[in-house]
């Protein structure tokens, strides 16, 4: 009797084990996560070297973006390469950055042009899509958010009241932007552009920081989330003419407010986002395969969101005191129980003995609940115990987690 034929799938699905990725980003472990949830093996390298992200894979801790630029290059085999936050404004107009590796994103003029708020804009408004205003120098009426040009999650943007502009030092007109301020919140638009096609994976909000002194930093987002047709066809509409203009493949994510049944786009990032891990975890779904089909086709199974109405959330979690702190062996333990939870549960786990600055992350706190005041208060309560599991000078030894909530 002869074999049974073996499809093209599940040659694809056998040889996975023997494919390896290398991840470089800020923090790589929901990236590893992603591709290693997918079936693929991969290494990383980022700022943090966090403890679970060790539990995945090998990470390579670096001290700047141009380090891990330079450690992947210097990998002795030539792994094909993910980039994600903050590498992206490293290798933007570097059209090989990794020195003849395979990378599996954005490079060159896509990265200058997506990264140009008029480029982005000017595309915009020949497609007749609204935008908000944007200037180099800060105009001399209204409100307006300073932006730097390279920069990720909010970090150096500040909100200006152009009345009281002369009293601020000037930063360097080419590295900063002011795009008017709109109030609402922010919503996160995940995307997997591939093969021609343009499709929305889902949607999150943001949550508003916490911090007194980076009122802009990135905290957490939470959902997914329903939009209205109206605005879902700004969004996607928007999203289809930035990958056309720039050829961008793979995935990226759009943050807009919507106001006044108007989608306003804030900016594009050519990259995975902090909310595809929300979207992947409530659906139990890798986006990984998705982000590689626009490389190299493989007709993934459809992705979709589970229709139920509880909301996931995620919280990261920055130490603001202006001492530092380091973090103690018994506050490492508490964190890695609380990881093995199943509704309230801690990611981004710091090694014993490694210290946080000021307005460093500690780790990342989720939550799930079945409203979104109800997501948002367990996150509250996460992020509460884990700042006062290290305000204690000396953490309280055999309590589980539970004990500090």
């Amino acid at each position: 009797m002869q074999p049974a034929p073996v499809s093209s799938e599940n040659i694809r699905t056998m040889n996975k084990k023997n494919e390896e990725f290398l991840i470089v980003a800020a923090s790589c472990r929901a990236m590893v996560r992603s591709v290693s949830q997918a079936g693929y093996r991969c290494r990383g390298i980022d700022l943090f070297a966090d403890w679970d992200a060790q539990q995945i894979c090998e990470v390579q801790q670096v001290s700047s973006f141009e380090a891990a630029v330079r450690a992947a290059t210097n990998l002795p085999d030539r792994l094909r390469t993910l980039i994600g936050a903050g590498v992206e404004n490293a290798v933007a107009g570097r059209e090989d950055p990794f020195c003849g590796r395979p990378v599996y994103a954005p490079l060159g003029q896509t990265l200058v042009n997506l990264s140009d708020p008029f480029f982005v804009a000017g595309e915009l408004q020949a497609a007749n899509f609204p935008t908000l205003p944007i200037s180099r120098h800060c105009p001399a009426t209204g409100t307006w958010m300073e932006k730097p040009i390279h920069a990720g999650g909010g970090q150096g943007v500040r909100r200006i009241d152009s009345a009281a502009f002369s009293a601020i030092p000037k930063p360097d007109a080419k590295q900063v932007y002011y795009q008017q301020y709109v109030p609402g919140v922010v919503c996160g638009a995940s995307f997997v552009a591939a093969q021609g096609t343009c499709e929305l994976m889902g949607v999150c909000r943001q949550i508003p920081s916490t911090s007194a002194t980076h009122p802009f930093l990135y905290s957490g987002s939470y959902g997914p989330f329903a939009l209205n047709p109206e605005i879902e066809r700004q969004v996607c509409g928007m999203a289809r003419v930035l990958a056309d203009a720039c050829n961008l493949q793979g995935w990226f994510g759009i943050d807009f407010i919507e106001r006044e049944g108007v989608a306003w786009l804030l900016e594009l990032n050519p990259r995975y986002t902090a909310s595809m891990e929300i979207l992947e975890r409530i659906s139990k779904q890798s986006l990984f395969d998705y982000h590689l089909n626009a490389f190299e086709p493989l007709s993934p199974t459809g992705f979709s969101l589970p229709r139920a109405k509880a909301l996931l959330g995620k919280q990261y979690v920055y130490w603001e005191s202006e001492d530092p702190v380091v973090v103690q062996t018994d506050a490492h333990r508490q964190l890695v129980q609380l990881g093995k939870s199943a509704e309230r549960f801690v990611t981004d786990i710091p090694w014993p003995g490694t210290a946080i600055e000021t307005a460093m992350p500690i780790c990342t706190v989720w939550a799930t609940a079945g409203t979104e005041a109800a997501v948002l208060e367990e996150l509250v309560l996460a992020r509460q115990a884990v700042l006062k599991l290290f305000r204690q000078k000396k953490p309280p030894r055999n309590k589980f987690w539970r004990s500090v909530f």
